[in-house]
């Protein structure tokens, strides 16, 4: 199951997100990319998970992980602490606002290409591919292919962080994000899909089997 996922920003005033626009834009803390370096690393610090790095620190211990390739990495604040703990990152989003963090020379390697177009650096890789909070913005066909494409590429580990994962909690949100739309009289923005475990599951099962923890899963190849 899947229903359609929608928010409302403080300025960005479209029919579906942008993503540059918000990366840009100093009001929205939870997406503005600093052009400052300081600042991004305060925001990338202030904004830890702490418990969900040090599980991801174990598990890439636990398998001997030494490398990270990034799909769709965004503001890059997990992608940045994770390199904090001196794994080798390679991180890749289609933006200019990904430019940015050319700029600060914080990780190995930044490709400014969309998901399917990063796949064509894993060949050989022997680490681990990071997809982080990117699956709302794919369809059903194209999340399934895109699996297909890293079982292609004989990717052993993916870390697969769900961004909207469909529950009793996200249905009230989006009851919560049209009221909210109503009474600021803000347009509400399609940011993409929303799904259950079992829709998730559905797109990767024949490529990989998953481990759960809290918050993610560890995708391991079959």
């Amino acid at each position: 199951m899947k229903i359609k996922h929608h928010s409302v920003f403080i300025n960005l005033d479209s029919d579906e997100i942008n993503w540059d626009t918000l990366r840009n834009d100093p009001a929205e803390i939870n997406y503005f990319i600093p052009s400052k370096k300081d600042d991004f690393i305060e925001i990338c610090n202030k904004g830890i998970n702490k418990a969900q790095i040090q599980i991801i620190d174990e598990i890439l211990k636990k398998y001997n992980i030494k490398k990270i390739f990034s799909l769709g990495s965004g503001r890059s604040c997990l992608e940045y602490n994770l390199k904090m703990l001196n794994y080798k990152i390679k991180i890749s989003d289609k933006s200019d606002s990904i430019n940015i963090l050319k700029k600060f020379k914080i990780f190995d390697k930044i490709y400014n290409c969309d998901f399917f177009q990063a796949t064509k650096f894993l060949s050989g890789f022997d680490g681990l591919v990071l997809m982080s909070r990117i699956d709302t913005e794919l369809k059903d066909s194209e999340l399934k292919k895109l699996f297909r494409s890293l079982r292609d590429k004989s990717v052993k580990y993916i870390l697969f962080i769900p961004a909207q994962q469909l529950n009793f909690k996200t249905l009230f949100y989006e009851i919560y994000i049209r009221l909210k739309s109503f009474i600021l009289r803000k347009k509400m923005i399609f940011c993409g899909y929303s799904r259950t475990f079992n829709s998730y599951r559905k797109t990767w099962e024949n490529f990989y089997f998953e481990e759960k923890f809290f918050g993610f899963y560890l995708l391991k190849l079959r």
